[in-house]
């Protein structure tokens, strides 16, 4: 199994993941149970989809399609995505930075109090 993919989020693994399928390519979508290591903090980058070495350039070229606004599914285009990739970065660049400003406060709180203890 080779990379092909890697996800925003869930759902869209899910949705590249049936988009493959549709076409005859055997897929997989995983690494998003990772993201239950941080808890409810929206977190990203963590799905991916998988297929068969054999079927990479296929897959890509789908792939490629679908994220350029190019895939033709029942004579119509699907809508572009290519501003996506830029929200989900900036997103998960904010999620991670409120992330670390979390963790760094809860250690603070955490060393005055056992100063104080």
């Amino acid at each position: 199994m080779q990379l092909v993919f890697k996800a925003g989020n869930i759902t869209e693994a899910q949705i590249v993941k049936g988009l493959l399928e549709s076409n005859g390519i055997e897929a997989y979508a995983g690494g998003y149970y990772l993201q239950g290591g941080v808890g409810g903090i929206a977190s990203m980058d963590f799905a991916n989809v998988w297929v068969a070495e054999e079927d990479v350039s296929k897959a890509r070229a789908i792939i490629d399609e679908y994220e350029h606004g190019d895939l033709q599914t029942n004579g119509a285009t699907t809508p572009s995505t290519s501003s996506i990739p830029a929200k989900l970065s900036a997103k998960t660049s904010e999620g991670r930075k409120l992330f670390l400003v979390i963790i760094i406060s809860v250690v603070i709180g955490a060393l005055f109090y056992l100063m104080s203890a």
